[in-house]
């Protein structure tokens, strides 16, 4: 008879062991928080003979547990009850197995469920959820239903042993969701900064009166810049601050720069541009968030800048003796107060340049802000440079410091290019013809006032350009043709060679150089144009020509066979 007791005994206890075993396997491959709670409510309430059982977590306030899953007759899921009443914050609390055979006579029972839902709570075993030591929740079960109506000391001891898998399971599948959540919004944060760079304009020609640059702090941006060539010749323009960071300002952001590029076309007034934009972003901006935009349009033709200022920073002019003009801004922003009449303002370049730009740009540097006076005096450190090489220059500097950037840096500039159109030199594809080109590059450069230095390497540099052709465009084809157009920009003391031909479309990426210590033929004035020249870009050719190879070089530039 002992025996088999004894071997009744070990019996039970392998079934348990077999449980516990299973059980925290089930957990282990459980990652999704709810299906785990289900399968700890579940598989407790069903190994314990209970009537009802129910997993209770603390919120992230820490002010009340909330039942998370339950099973029995009675649904109490999402039921709150105040952390530091009842048996459950008892168990948490004190951190250990709470054991109560008889309700009624346990003062910290709660009554109101029983009450509310004419359930007959007997007995509770409750035990703590924790994690190194500190509990989140409890796990509890309700009326005995063997056929013993008590709980056990063993039972009691087998819940505990169990809400520790328990706790560790619910840890991981809420850590896991946590991650995935983040995972999540960080493939939004992306996406929203993918849609904000295609809104966002191309580089333009090199030629092209307009240029900017957007430099996002992080991977969402609240500024903005647009320009759009209309119908009549015009060039409508933008450049804006939305107010506060992430998504939501990355959605108005996006709404209002496809506002400006929507409306633009039909509202030829920069001012009633701003208020017809400013009454949509009032129908539905929220949370107290507001736009700072400037708008307007610029006239190749004339050189007049036309625009209005809604609660931006005030663009400053650079006229081209190299006097500053700043202006006045007095409207608020976009999304403030409706039926507002923002004010045109007309200013002639007359070959300055206009230069718009967010806060993120003066308030660069750290301690040391930029500020207006930094900005302009960085402005007249570039004024030489080519527009688009201008721009990127003063963003390098902008991000030197070894600070991240606290903000946004976007720069917008209009000027009217100031180049004197040279020569139009036309060759057939014959590489004997490259002694004309040669000597004609030459003579134009050293009558711009170029150096021997300077201008035989732009010689050389432009020698092995057209060479390309010939031999990697044409394949050798004398019968081709190609076309060399030469330009100086006085202003800026800078030469501008393009490069045309009717060769199938070249992909840059394909184009590489190599170092001058290695001496063969070939590639060697790939290197010499990346070297010297300010800028070197395949651009969008003219109808008709298949490649158009853009080159700009200042004529005050140390040569690379200067440099040490």
């Amino acid at each position: 008879m002992i025996e088999r007791r004894k071997e009744d005994a070990d019996s039970r206890f392998l079934k348990e062991i077999e449980f516990v075993a299973s059980l925290g396997a089930e957990f282990t491959e459980s990652i999704e928080l709810d299906e785990t709670l289900r399968n700890t409510t579940l598989r407790v309430m069903e190994h314990l003979d209970a009537q009802a059982a129910s997993v209770f977590l603390l919120n992230p306030q820490g002010t009340h547990l909330i039942c998370r899953f339950c099973a029995g007759p009675i649904d109490v899921t999402g039921l709150s009850i105040p952390f530091g009443k009842g048996i459950l914050s008892r168990a948490m609390i004190k951190n250990s197995l709470q054991t109560v055979l008889d309700v009624t006579s346990d003062e910290d029972f709660n009554q109101a469920v029983d009450v509310t839902t004419n359930f007959v709570t007997r007995s509770i075993l409750c035990a703590p959820l924790a994690m190194k030591g500190k509990p989140f929740g409890a796990i509890e079960i309700i009326n005995k239903t063997g056929p013993s109506p008590l709980f056990t000391t063993k039972e009691g001891r087998l819940l505990s042993a169990l809400s520790s898998l328990a706790a560790f399971a619910i840890h991981h599948a809420r850590m896991t969701e946590e991650r995935l959540a983040q995972e999540a919004l960080r493939q939004e944060i992306a996406l929203a900064g993918q849609i904000q760079r295609s809104l966002l304009p191309k580089d333009p020609a090199p030629n092209f009166p307009l240029f900017g640059i957007n430099v996002p702090a992080q991977e969402i941006s609240g500024d903005f810049y647009s320009h759009l060539l209309l119908p009549d010749g015009r060039i409508a323009f933008s450049l804006g601050d939305v107010s506060g960071k992430g998504i939501r300002a990355s959605m108005l952001m996006s709404k209002t720069i496809s506002l400006f590029q929507c409306l633009c076309k039909t509202h030829l007034q920069p001012g009633r541009l701003l208020a017809a934009i400013n009454d949509e972003v009032i129908e539905t901006s929220s949370h107290g968030m507001f736009v700072t935009m400037i708008a307007g349009l610029y006239d190749p033709q004339d050189q007049l800048v036309v625009f209005a200022n809604a609660g931006h920073l005030p663009p400053i002019l650079r006229q081209a003796d190299g006097v500053f003009v700043n202006f006045d801004a007095d409207m608020p922003p976009l999304g403030i107060l409706g039926g507002i009449e923002f004010a045109d303002e007309f200013v002639a370049l007359q070959g300055g340049s206009l230069y718009l730009y967010s806060d993120g740009v003066t308030e660069a540097g750290g301690e040391q802000e930029l500020g207006d006076a930094g900005l302009k005096t960085m402005i007249n450190a570039f004024s030489s440079y080519p527009l688009a090489l201008r721009l990127r220059r003063m963003v390098e500097q902008l991000k030197a410091g070894s600070q991240p950037l606290n903000d946004d840096i976007t720069l917008l500039t209009i000027e009217a290019p100031a180049h004197t159109h040279l020569a139009s030199l036309n060759y057939p594809a014959d590489p004997a013809c490259l002694k004309d080109m040669r000597h004609r590059v030459r003579q134009l450069v050293t009558d711009a006032g170029g150096s021997e230095s300077i201008t035989e390497a732009i010689v050389v540099a432009l020698n092995e350009a057209c060479m390309n052709v010939i031999q990697h465009g044409y394949q050798g084809d004398a019968e081709q043709e190609y076309e060399l157009q030469v330009a100086y920009n006085k202003n800026r003391n800078v030469m501008v060679f393009e490069l045309l031909d009717h060769a199938p479309r070249v992909d840059p990426a394909r184009i590489k150089s190599r170092s001058l210590d290695d001496v063969r033929p070939g590639g060697l004035g790939v290197h010499f144009i990346g070297e010297l020249m300010d800028e070197m870009a395949f651009c969008e050719p003219p109808p008709g020509y298949g490649n158009l190879l853009h080159m700009s070089v200042r004529l005050d530039k140390q040569t690379p066979l200067e440099m040490p």
